[in-house]
């Protein structure tokens, strides 16, 4: 899976970054369990902890709780990736 975004204004691109992932099945299982499962069992745990912001949210938007979710994830795949175009 790959998610590109680039910000430009009048003097042209001022941000450019595409986040890459790669999962397939192993002896943990198959990548779509591990890469749904997981993400909810956070969002559980962190919801009930009460360290989400309130409103509602399509993935966690503080720095920290995003790295912490991201480590995680990056346990779960072969291949995560940051590539900065700028």
């Amino acid at each position: 899976m790959c998610v590109s975004l680039s910000a430009s204004d009048s003097s042209g691109v001022v941000w450019h970054k595409t986040h890459v992932m790669d999962a397939w099945g192993d002896a943990r299982g198959s990548a779509m369990a591990r890469l749904v499962s997981v993400p909810v069992a956070l969002a559980v745990e962190t919801a009930l902890a009460g360290d989400f912001s309130p409103g509602v949210q399509a993935a966690p938007s503080e720095p920290k709780l995003r790295q912490r979710w991201m480590g995680e994830i990056a346990q779960l795949v072969q291949h995560l990736a940051v590539i900065d175009h700028s």
